[in-house]
């Protein structure tokens, strides 16, 4: 295997695993990969059949990427080489057998997704029917489209039914037409003979549980399957494995429990701790616990903050030999200045650049203090994954307003788009026709608007449709009034409540987080603008003058995404920011705050992306500089945290602090509240150190830290 970097012990003993299943827990960074190729290549040397190998890959990428590594590595010594598939490719094939045998319907596969989208929207158009009510446009709206389309992907990641499902989940019951929708989606799927992308598994598996003897043909033509990113299976794809490895294959997983965060797609922790011992018993467990990517500081933070997870092996992250010394600092996150731009000058003045750094954020709302920052010093961006700022329909509908007030709001090129925004959010209850046609009259009347609006009302109407347009009249009328020498943000906050904005997310937005999102959206905006101080006019300017730099900025950018996004990937620069109790982790209020294992997981997943600098940002904090001071053990209940929780589970001083001596760069002389995770990662990597106990004083005065203490085998 010349063409493989040298292994460690842990990942030889994958690559020379002997008969059977295993499960191999693989922490960030750990080289699974490598490790796999070389296990492929390592059962061609044994004489396994290429053809009863089967690599199993989440997405195409990390297939391309797998196939590629194992040719080079392979370097023309085998004639075949296994297969290397992603779930949905092996679906596939497993259907379009099922379809000769006669077990499924002959279906045209669709392949874009739009098409999903635009058969989900029709499902819903057709359950809800001619309903006239307030919320009806809205229920058809892209962000509960998108809500529906996501429950149509969780039905078929799963094996139970809708209605089923729909409990399980404990999903709002505003969203109970969801489970009629889903039937009806189904039923112009199959009268038009299509097949999506996830019926390409929830298919074949609904066969196996109608006929059993499916499971005869289809289980024994593999000797050995391979799973990677096992974290991320489903229910459906769980199944898909079992029936396909039969009775003859052994199968190897391999993943990070400590990774799972895609539950919204079905996946769950249960499948890699528990399910995979009971589907596939006898399996022998394995771990890959040295990281390539990053030092000894993030690990022990990294494995401070997941251990307050139950779900989850009991394994550490441990910093392998010759990682970058990966650099941690906590920054107080505030308004004026915002540390983002000074973060990324002393990142470029050190001779780096942009494409090296990414901004990971927990919500979306949490790049808009981000982007005005960014935008005020001229730095480029790109948002990957959601609308930028100025595309949000909610800043383009407050946008819209302030424009009206300032009478320019029908001189530019987009006025017929930014009125239409403004006549569907807040929504006036009109159909999408309808609502075209006033925005197009606006447009070519545009002196009296409110006065158009009246003139809208009609005895058809509802009291409420009625009031609604009145009193949006009435709102357009005063805007005009105060015109564009009154204060931005006055206005804003004026619109914002006599449009009952807020109240308009609350009833319409699919879930509470995507309403309190939207909120989150436009009360940073509204921060910004109270900050500017400007005027209605100068803030217009302003707000011109930052689109036309972020139109105009050439060559590379900073990248702003998602954590969920981010997953997988790395970068030398990473930037946390918005650690805000009930932010990160999310909930709308303490006492609806439930399990945050997912939340803590997703905080494990964005920190240990990074390779060579950590900065997490949070609100200024008294009470976390005291326990870090304090080297404290105990987390304080979330009332009474400002910063995320995880920040104070994380330890991140005392993480710093040990890092540091690891790395020859302080004396080891350290002392801290319950040390014994702290110790017990010393030991795994043989420091000759330990860290002392740091009890509670029960009168309050300080102990006196210890001194070296002699590292006992």
């Amino acid at each position: 295997m010349a063409h493989l970097p040298p292994l460690t012990d842990e990942q030889l003993a994958v690559v020379h695993h002997g008969d059977g299943h295993a499960r191999v827990s693989a922490v960030a960074g750990s080289g699974k990969t490598a490790t796999l190729v070389a296990r492929v290549l390592h059962l061609l040397d044994q004489g396994a059949d290429p053809r009863r190998i089967l690599a199993l890959m989440f997405n195409a990428s990390a297939r391309r990427d797998f196939a590629e590594r194992l040719q080079r590595a392979a370097a023309g010594r085998y004639p075949t080489l296994p297969d290397a598939r992603t779930f949905h490719a092996l679906g596939l094939r497993i259907t379009q057998s099922c379809e000769r045998r006669g077990l499924l319907p002959s279906h045209r596969l669709v392949t874009q997704d739009w098409q999903a989208f635009d058969a989900a929207r029709a499902a819903l158009e057709q359950t809800l029917g001619a309903t006239r009510n307030r919320d009806r446009e809205e229920l058809l709206s892209k962000e509960r489209v998108e809500s529906f389309a996501n429950f149509i992907g969780l039905v078929k990641a799963d094996v139970v039914g809708p209605e089923e499902l729909f409990d399980r989940m404990c999903l709002d019951q505003d969203l109970a037409y969801f489970v009629a929708a889903y039937e009806r989606f189904e039923a112009i799927r199959q009268k038009e003979g299509v097949r999506y992308y996830s019926d390409l598994i929830h298919e074949p598996v609904m066969a196996l549980h109608r006929d059993p003897g499916i499971t005869a043909w289809l289980g024994g033509h593999m000797e050995h399957v391979i799973l990677d990113e096992y974290q991320d299976i489903n229910e459906a794809q769980q199944q898909l494995v079992k029936a396909v490895a039969g009775c003859r294959a052994q199968v190897m997983a391999v993943g990070d429990v400590d990774q799972c965060v895609y539950e919204w797609r079905g996946a769950r922790p249960e499948f890699m701790v528990e399910r995979f011992f009971r589907d596939f018993p006898g399996a022998v467990r394995y771990g890959l616990t040295r990281t390539f990517r990053f030092g000894h500081r993030l690990s022990l933070l990294a494995d401070h903050a997941i251990a307050h997870n139950r779900g989850r092996d009991d394994h550490l992250c441990l910093s392998a030999a010759g990682t970058p010394d990966t650099r941690i600092e906590r920054r107080a996150e505030t308004a004026q200045p915002h540390p983002l731009p000074a973060i990324l000058d002393d990142w470029l003045n050190g001779g780096r650049s942009l494409s090296e750094a990414a901004v990971l954020v927990r919500l979306y709302s949490m790049s808009v203090p981000l982007e005005l920052a960014l935008l005020r010093q001229g730095i480029p961006y790109r948002l990957e994954g959601h609308d930028s700022l100025f595309k949000c329909p909610e800043i383009r509908s407050l946008l819209g307003h302030l424009r009206l007030a300032a009478g320019t709001l029908f001189d530019s090129d987009d006025s017929l788009a930014t009125v239409e925004t403004m006549l569907r959010v807040p929504q006036l209850g009109f159909r999408k026709a309808e609502l075209a046609r006033i925005a197009q009259a606006l447009v070519k009347q545009p002196k009296h608007p409110d006065q158009l609006l009246r003139g809208l009302v009609n005895d058809e109407m509802s009291g409420y449709q009625r009031n609604r347009v009145l009193a949006r009249a009435a709102l357009w009328r005063q805007l005009q009034r105060r015109g564009p020498g009154a204060p931005a943000w006055e206005l804003l906050r004026q619109i914002i409540e006599e449009a009952e904005l807020y109240e308009f997310f609350r009833w319409s937005s699919p879930t509470p987080m995507q309403a309190q999102e939207r909120q989150q959206t436009c009360e940073s905006f509204l921060d910004f603008a109270r900050e500017s101080g400007r005027r209605v006019s100068d803030f217009l300017e302003l707000i011109a003058e930052l689109q036309a730099r972020h139109r105009d900025g050439q060559g590379e950018r900073l990248l702003i995404t998602s954590i969920h996004r981010a997953k997988g990937l790395e970068w030398p620069l990473v930037i946390l920011p918005g650690l805000t109790e009930g932010r990160f982790p999310y909930y709308i209020s303490p006492d609806q705050a439930g399990p945050v294992e997912d939340e803590r997981r997703l905080f494990y997943v964005g920190c240990t992306r990074a390779k060579e600098r950590l900065c997490l940002l949070h609100p200024p904090d008294p009470g976390l500089e005291r326990y870090e001071q304090t080297q404290e053990s105990q987390v304080p209940p979330p009332y009474r945290c400002i910063a995320s929780r995880f920040l104070y589970e994380a330890r991140t001083t005392l993480s710093d602090r040990v890092g540091a001596v690891l790395a020859g760069q302080a004396e080891p002389a350290i002392a801290a509240q319950a040390p014994a995770l702290v110790n017990r990662y010393l030991q795994a990597v043989d420091a000759g150190f330990r860290v002392g106990d740091k009890p509670k004083s029960p009168d309050g005065r300080k102990h006196k830290e210890p001194g070296r203490i002699p590292h006992r085998r």
